[in-house]
């Protein structure tokens, strides 16, 4: 089981298609919110830091979900180790 969820995370990180896949699903999003960022600020344009902002939360969705998969596995991992010994 720690094998099979680790060559997810990898191919996950690794794999162009589901990296690409994600990472256009998740910037379409982003660029859709700055879209209608000049709506809601009140100055009827969009602020550099609007775009760091949104950008930010974007690489952190990313880094999470590959973190807490990574976590996921270690924990089987050593439980794993635990049952052997």
């Amino acid at each position: 089981m720690p094998t099979l969820l680790s060559q997810i995370i990898t191919t996950i990180k690794d794999s162009s298609y589901l990296a690409n896949l994600a990472t256009i699903s998740l910037m379409s999003r982003v660029r859709q919110i700055l879209s209608a960022a000049n709506l809601y600020n009140g100055l009827g344009t969009i602020n550099v830091s609007d775009v760091f902002v949104l950008y930010g939360c974007a690489a952190a969705i990313y880094f999470i979900i590959n973190f807490s998969l990574s976590l996921f596995v270690r924990h089987l991992n050593a439980q794993r180790t635990e049952k052997l010994l």
